[in-house]
């Protein structure tokens, strides 16, 4: 190889004679250079590409082996470890191959892998995209083992339902393995199971399952029985939801009751609606259809309980409830007190004298007013008037139109009648005096 540096020969270059001879070098030098085959480089966010091994480890990646691709290569985003052995469950796995990303491939039960040790693997991605997964050679003792995945839910009863993909021996060795190329391109944030099994029954061993593609194994963080993709209280210890209210059990204080996190004043199970919106529950409001009332009172619910004559009894149960001194009609009714203020057993209000007794009632004119209290007796007059106060009614005070006085003497009949009385009583007077012999003339 010829070198030349002109800084020896004290002789400068043309700048094109400098170009010229740096293009020569350089070709040169790659002539000569060992030309690096490219491998599937890894990186932590689980892309790769394929690049020599050099520029992958410089730009942080991890080279595959020599001749690998990124379509036949797993790059781990996350691993999941497990044991099979005798205190794992049995099913009867399928056989076959293919891919159906509806759940639907239709593979039918192995003649081998029947009663043989599994593990159910629930796994999801965020983003969904291509699932790559590979049983690895490195911590997994089980000679031969098959990977199955299904759809959610997967039942060890029907293992020929809900199947996407099956793999017997593609990964390493006779291990199994999903790869790039098999373009399983699942859905985002979705709940799938690969199930991981031996080849034959009787075997047991570890295995160690690489995930690429994003895919992560779902865990149960807060280890109460329930998968973090459906745990609601994902984390904090609680034991779940069980009445499905979306508050957790550890929280909520009325854990059976899907309407209610606290008591509240009716307590769990029973709701604090207020249906008359009167700001008192229904299950404490003796009237919860009544925004007026808390309690029946005497009147029920949906009547007041006013007292419109204010004598303590309310007006649905007084039977003169504007008249604060009866409660019934009585028989006189309401308004009219059933009295006999002069006690001749008559009420006042069926008494035609009722401050006279007059228990015969006695109505010579028929006026409705007792002979007893009537300024006329004789003479109707339902009025009583009686223009000059003397206490005898107009009616009878007065001679008829055109008539003369009595006796023509102009005097009261009154008068007349004491004159009278007076001359008679002087005359028996006198007759006594004399005696019962003796004679006076006229």
């Amino acid at each position: 190889m010829m070198h030349f540096d002109a800084r020896k020969s004290g002789r400068s270059l043309p700048r094109t004679g400098l170009l010229t001879a740096a293009v020569a070098l350089g070709a040169a030098a790659f002539a000569n250079a060992p030309v690096q085959a490219q491998v599937a480089c890894c990186f932590d966010d689980g892309s790769c590409m394929e690049i020599n091994d050099t520029d992958c480890m410089d730009q942080g990646g991890a080279p595959g082996v020599m001749g690998s691709t990124c379509a036949m290569s797993v790059c781990c985003t996350s691993m999941a470890f497990g044991t099979l052995d005798i205190s794992d469950p049995i099913f009867n796995r399928v056989a076959g191959s293919g891919v159906n990303l509806n759940c639907n491939l239709g593979l039918s039960l192995s003649g081998i892998g029947t009663a043989v040790r599994y593990e159910a693997i629930p796994i999801h991605s965020p983003a969904g995209g291509v699932l790559s997964a590979e049983i690895q050679t490195e911590g997994t003792t089980i000679g031969d083992t098959t990977m199955a995945l299904y759809c959610d839910p997967f039942d060890p009863s029907a293992p020929t339902m809900h199947i996407v993909s099956f793999d017997d021996d593609d990964g390493p060795g006779v291990l199994s393995a999903f790869y790039p190329v098999d373009a399983i391109a699942l859905n985002a944030d979705t709940r799938y199971w690969l199930v991981v099994s031996t080849y034959g029954n009787g075997v047991f061993g570890d295995f160690a399952l690489c995930l690429g593609g994003g895919y992560s194994v779902i865990g149960d963080a807060d280890h109460d029985g329930i998968l973090d993709d459906v745990d609601l209280c994902f984390g904090d210890q609680s034991s779940g939801d069980a009445d499905g209210d979306g508050v957790c059990d550890d929280v909520d204080q009325c854990d059976s009751d899907a309407n209610k996190s606290d008591p509240g004043v009716c307590g769990c199970g029973v709701s604090d609606a207020d249906s008359d919106g009167d700001s008192v529950p229904d299950c404490i409001d003796g009237c919860p259809n009544d925004p007026n009332k808390l309690e029946p009172g005497a009147c029920g619910c949906g009547a007041p309980d006013d007292d419109s004559d204010g004598d303590g009894v309310a007006n649905c149960v007084d039977g003169c409830p504007d008249d604060a001194g009866k409660l019934e009609p009585g028989l006189c009714g309401c308004g009219q007190p059933d009295q006999d203020s002069d006690g001749d057993g008559w009420l006042d209000c069926f008494d035609n004298c009722p401050f006279n007794a007059n228990s015969g009632q006695a109505d010579e004119d028929g006026d409705g007013i007792g002979d007893v209290c009537d300024n006329c007796a004789s003479t109707a007059n339902a009025d009583q008037a009686d223009s000059d106060s003397d206490g005898i009614g107009d009616a009878c005070a007065s001679p008829p139109a055109g008539s003369s006085a009595p006796c023509g003497s102009g005097m009261p009949m009154l008068l007349l009648a004491g004159a009278a009385s007076f001359a008679g009583l002087r005359r028996r007077r006198m007759t006594l005096m004399v005696g019962p012999d003796s004679t006076i003339a006229p």
